[in-house]
């Protein structure tokens, strides 16, 4: 099993519609986190995991992988939320299809 930690520096004052993670690499591919403190559409907070690159990988590519995404109340651990997902990414996946975990 592999692992990622992204850190958020002053979460609670993000104004951003989104931010990015720096790239990482998980199981030979390269990947990144995309978040929208805000959501998309719901007013709740949205977190995708991308492929870093699609245009490096051949036509017909495709993972299956089986994640999860925790968002860490640092204050209060209970309040600590957990989702997890299974997913079949393909180099013809629209990017709002990427692996999407909204937390309400």
């Amino acid at each position: 099993m592999s692992k990622f930690t992204w850190r958020i520096e002053n979460f609670s004052g993000l104004d951003a519609e989104k931010i990015y993670s720096v790239t990482f690499v998980l199981n030979e591919y390269q990947w990144r986190l995309c978040l929208h403190p805000k959501g998309i559409k719901a007013g709740h907070l949205s977190v995708y995991l991308l492929v870093a690159d699609l245009s490096n990988l051949p036509n017909g590519w495709s993972i299956a992988t089986k994640f999860s995404l925790a968002l860490v109340n640092q204050i209060d651990n209970h309040k600590t939320i957990k989702r997890a997902r299974h997913h079949v990414l393909c180099t013809r996946s629209r990017p709002k299809d990427f692996w999407h975990i909204t937390f309400y």
